[in-house]
């Protein structure tokens, strides 16, 4: 039972990511991932559905923002 718990959570967490979530570039392979602002004062924490490697000092870019696409125009 509890499995099918943890099933339900992740179906609803990527449902979830795919309305509301921001695409990100992480070392150029595409992800998408809530974006936090409330969660941590001061910092915005981002949810990816995987958990991967990122070296300390690694950095990543949310593609979606409006200076994102102001500079691409």
């Amino acid at each position: 039972m509890r499995d099918e718990v943890g099933e339900d959570l992740r179906a609803a967490f990527l449902e979830m990511l795919e309305l509301a979530g921001t695409e990100c570039d992480v070392r150029g392979e595409r992800r998408r991932a809530l974006k936090q602002v409330k969660k941590k004062e001061g910092y915005v924490v981002f949810q990816f559905a995987d958990e991967f490697a990122i070296e300390v000092g690694g950095r990543f870019m949310e593609i979606a923002t409006e200076t994102r696409k102001a500079r691409q125009n």
